[in-house]
């Protein structure tokens, strides 16, 4: 058929067949200047052709329908090409161009094609729609463009589409693809690009370098997808929504911007996304299936798994990577993997046993339910446990690690951290830096590690340890274990039998309430019993220790150290070195041991055993006796009480089987020199006992016991 030079007018009711028929053998069809109106039942204008390679049809001027046209204006029948020049123009309240037929249809749209219920809606295999850059496409009800069933689909946009929807494929069961390219700008109300599927392996892949607007959902996805979006993707809804589509394979690159939320369905492999939003604008992942990926990148990402209208089995597992941006994710049930990445981000497991990385940023994280393993990364992050045997690092920086109930793992590693265990068994690990670590409720064990750390048992049973750097531990509660190790530590063992061991290092130990054991160990020790009947022992260095209140039981070790035993009645050892020995209240025990000491014991009847070299020893108030045992050599008596003092020479065999006192005394040189009196065994020249400021004149049997 020939193209003529006259316009085509059809004005009259036409029904049950198309108001006009083209059917020609000829391969090249123009349609000029065509105005329909008063058609109803069948399509407007319809080309059907015999050809076997199909016919061009040419839009070269208007073609009109009017209001009321039923189905369509251009309807095609077989491979045909239509294509729409730059002067071409089609208005109508149907599709402007329809095919039924499953032909290969190839149409270019390089002028103006208007319609109210649909533009471009086609069947069958291998369609081709390619919009121009100077070509429009413009629906007010329907799809600009929408292509259904067949497979090797191709929609090519360098202009603009415009309306109420975008571009649709959709098709049923069997092998197809459709490819969707945005060159130009696609700008609409709902739903500017549907990938949809009525049945199994189905395929689509889209290309956005453009701009796609949409007040709706900008992208939705029903079937498997590879999406690479270099340009914009502006939505005032969802801008990327999937269906829930069990097992799907989704692959996302977005190095361009994606303003507006992001919803994944169920899918059952793998997503991997790079997305960069608009300001403010978060992305949210819907939920996805077990063993899936979910990457995000660029942006200030949202990644929600209870999101509403999303399905997803309560043993769903996740995994989820953030990217760059300030990122929210939300786990459910399930074993889920989630990374923020870089940004402050805001990570939740919820339920299941979860990996958890914040990555770089000031991150919060949430563990919920669980056994969980939760990593901060870089940046001063907040992590919570939950429920759940829970393992947290704090990773670099300074970091906030609780562990809520059940028994933890909270590491701090770099930086000055603050743990907190709270209920349950926990173990606690300060790591790097000055850090300050509570267990609260529970036994717990903690480790302050590197730097200058504050440690806090609470209740229950704990066991504190300080590592390098100068530490400060308070068991408080329960029967606790507390070492200082290296560096200059205060330790307080708080309520309870406490056990304090100070390390290397001069340390103070309080223990507090209770029977505590305090051990100094290395360096110059300041240890106080507190209440309880207290065992402290300074060992290395010179030490001091306090008994306080109760009837405490103190070794002074090697160095000269000072021993006061305060309220109760005190057994003090002072041992190596030249030692200061101080009873105080009530009848005390104090022995000297090897060093030139200094003994006193304070208020009550107290014993005083110099040990080995030249001591010191006072009384004080009471009725106290003076020990002089092995080879004593030549000790002080510095306030003899005659009459109330004794002098104890009970292991020297003085007395022998039969004897009196009478006879052991005999055994005794008692001389005046000077002022003092000094008593020895007849011919030992090796040791002596002298009392300062006695009359030897006053000293008889009975102020000895000799057995």
């Amino acid at each position: 058929m020939a193209t003529g030079e006259d316009p085509i007018i059809i004005d009259e009711d036409v029904t049950g067949a198309p108001a006009l028929l083209i059917d020609t053998d000829d391969d090249y069809c123009i349609l000029e200047d065509i105005t329909v109106s008063g058609v109803s039942g069948e399509p407007a204008i319809q080309v059907a052709n015999g050809a076997t390679t199909g016919t061009f049809i040419e839009v070269a001027g208007r073609v009109t329908v009017a209001p009321g046209t039923y189905l369509a204006n251009i309807v095609i029948d077989g491979s045909d090409t239509v294509h729409v020049t730059e002067t071409g123009e089609i208005i109508g309240d149907a599709e402007a161009i329809s095919s039924y037929s499953g032909g290969q249809n190839n149409i270019t749209i390089d002028g103006d094609v208007t319609a109210r219920l649909g533009t471009i809606n086609l069947t069958g295999e291998s369609n081709s729609v390619s919009i121009g850059t100077m070509g429009s496409v413009h629906s007010e009800s329907d799809y600009a463009v929408s292509i259904y069933n067949g497979k090797n689909n191709l929609i090519y946009v360098a202009g603009t589409v415009t309306g109420n929807f975008g571009i649709l494929t959709q098709g049923v069961d069997g092998s197809r693809v459709d490819t969707i390219i945005v060159d130009g700008m696609i700008d609409v109300q709902d739903r500017a690009i549907s990938f949809e599927s009525d049945g199994d392996q189905n395929f689509g892949t889209l290309s956005i370098d453009g701009d796609v607007t949409s007040q709706g959902v900008g992208l939705f996805v029903e079937l498997d997808l590879e999406a690479r979006i270099s340009g914009t993707l502006i939505s005032g809804g969802n801008a990327i929504e999937v269906a829930n589509v069990p097992n799907a394979k989704i692959t996302l690159f977005v190095t361009g911007t994606v303003d507006g939320d992001l919803m994944l369905g169920e899918l059952g492999d793998q997503v991997y996304t790079s997305v960069q939003t608009g300001p403010g604008q978060p992305v949210l992942f819907g939920e996805i299936s077990e063993g899936s990926s979910v990457w995000m990148n660029g942006g200030n990402d949202r990644f929600n798994t209870g999101a509403t209208g999303v399905y997803a089995t309560d043993t769903t597992s996740y995994i989820v990577y953030g990217g760059d941006g300030d990122d929210q994710i939300y786990g459910l049930a399930g074993n889920d993997t989630i990374s923020g990445d870089a940004g402050d981000d805001m990570l939740i497991g919820n339920d299941g046993n979860d990996m958890i990385s914040g990555g770089l940023g000031q991150d919060f994280i949430d563990a919920g339910a669980g056994v969980d393993n939760v990593n901060g990364g870089a940046g001063d992050d907040l992590l919570q446990g939950g429920n759940g045997n829970d393992i947290l690092y704090g990773g670099l920086d300074d970091d906030r690690l609780f562990g809520n109930d059940a028994n933890d793992v909270l590491y701090g590693d770099e930086g000055s951290d603050y743990l907190v265990g709270n209920a349950g068994t926990d173990t606690l690990l300060g790591g790097l830096g000055n850090d300050n670590l509570q267990g609260r409720e529970g036994n717990d064990l903690i480790y302050g590690e590197e730097g200058a750390d504050y440690l806090y048992g609470g209740g229950s049973f704990d066991s504190l340890s300080g590592g390098a750097g100068n530490d400060t531990l308070y068991g408080e509660d329960g029967l606790d274990v507390l070492a200082g190790d290296a560096g200059n530590d205060f330790l307080d063992g708080g309520s309870s039998d406490d056990r304090l061991y100070g390390g290397s290092g001069s340390d103070l130990l309080l223990g507090d309430l209770g029977a505590d054991y305090l051990v100094g160990n290395d360096g110059d020790d300041v240890a106080g019993g507190g209440d309880g009947d207290d065992n402290i022992h300074g060992r290395d260095g010179d030490d001091r220790l306090y008994g306080e209140a109760g009837n405490d039981w103190m070794r002074g070790g090697a160095g000269a150290d000072k021993l006061s035993g305060g309220a109760g009645s005190d057994a003090l050892f002072g041992e190596d070195g030249d030692d200061n020995l101080y009873g105080y209240a009530d009848n005390d025990r104090l022995w000297g041991g090897s060093g030139n000491d200094w003994m006193k014991g304070g208020d009550g009847d107290d014993y005083l055993d110099g040990g080995d070299k030249f001591d010191a020893l006072f009384g004080e108030a009471g009725n106290d006796t003076f020990a002089f045992t092995g080879d004593w050599r030549h000790d002080r008596i510095m306030d003899w009480e005659d009459g109330s003092d004794v002098i104890d020479l009970s292991t020297q065999g003085l007395r022998g089987g039969g004897e009196t006192a009478a006879n052991a005394f005999a055994k005794l040189t008692v001389i005046q020199l000077g002022a003092d009196t000094v008593v020895s065994i007849t011919g030992d020249t090796y040791n002596s006992i002298t009392l300062v400021g006695v009359d030897a004149a006053m000293i008889d049997t009975d102020d000895f016991a000799f057995a």
